[in-house]
Order: structure tokens, then C-alpha cells, then sequence
């Protein structure tokens, strides 16, 4: 993330209390790329061996992953928590590079924004972001689940 981690580093200081008991905070003027993840949350500290029980979930690691993703693209311009018509497209085209080219539709990226906006402020904020991720998530789920059905399993 482009400036000060003050949002970002609440939720993840609750979140280090909350997993792990203990909480390293992360400075304000630290560049979110340049944080290393023992700080940011309940990532393990790499110089240290960790038990099974201490490493990340993999849910954990795809929450961090999200919440990284999201980040690098919304501080690009503007408002740096959010992402504008630009950095959704390039989030889009970077980040969800399969399920864009089998889209025909050219207005794709001006739908899923209009979709997404649920304030109308024609921006993406974290949470309209991981409806995005949730819906396309079900919806890969569901095909999954009827081509596991059409096979009989």
C-alpha cells in the first residue's frame, strides 16, 4: 500500500492479538510491501521454527493474500483504500486474468463496477471488493459442484 498503514495496521493488530496472543505493531510510515508479514499478523517470524499449530492456515494465508491484492491496486491513484474504475481494470487483468479473457462483453469492467458500488461513489471499497471475490468464488463452487454431479460422484 502506497501511505501510512493506520487501518490496515488496526485490523491487523487485532487480528495478531486474536491468533496469536501477542501483537508487534507495524509503523504508521511503513510501506505496505516493505512489512514483514511476522509484524502484520499471525504470520510465523521466518527466522524462528514454528510448530504445526503456530504456522497460518490456509484460509489465514488467502485473507492476508486478498487483503494484499487489494491494497497494491487501490493506492495507485486517488483515494488510496479504494480503487477506482482503473486499478479495479487493472486488478482485474492482472489478478482475475482467466476469468477475463473467456468475457466477451467489452463493458465488462464498467458492469462489475456499477455492480460493485454499492454506495455509488464510483470506487471500490475493501468490502464491495470481497463481494467480488466471494460471488465469483460460489460461482465456481456451484459449476464444480454440477460438473461433480453430472459425473456421478
Amino acid at each position: 500500500m502506497c501511505g501510512t498503514l493506520s487501518l490496515v495496521d488496526s485490523y491487523y493488530h487485532h487480528l495478531c492479538i486474536l491468533f496469536s496472543g501477542k501483537s508487534q505493531r507495524v509503523p504508521p510510515s511503513a510501506p505496505f510491501e516493505q512489512v514483514p508479514f511476522a509484524s502484520l499478523s499471525w504470520w510465523p517470524d521466518p527466522g524462528v521454527i514454528h510448530s504445526a499449530a503456530g504456522m497460518p492456515t490456509q484460509l489465514e494465508m488467502a485473507m492476508d493474500t486478498m487483503i494484499r491484492i487489494f491494497h497494491r491496486y487501490s493506492c495507485k491513484e486517488g483515494d488510496r483504500f479504494k480503487l477506482n474504475k482503473g486499478e479495479l481494470k487493472m486488478l482485474l487483468q492482472r489478478e482475475l486474468t482467466e476469468f477475463l479473457t473467456c468475457q466477451k462483453d467489452p463493458q465488462l469492467v464498467d458492469k462489475i463496477m456499477q455492480d460493485l458500488d454499492a454506495n455509488k461513489d464510483n470506487e471500490v471499497d475493501f468490502n464491495e471488493f470481497v463481494v467480488m471475490v466471494a460471488a465469483l468464488t460460489v460461482a465456481c463452487n456451484d459449476y464444480f459442484v454440477e460438473q461433480l454431479k453430472k459425473k456421478g460422484k
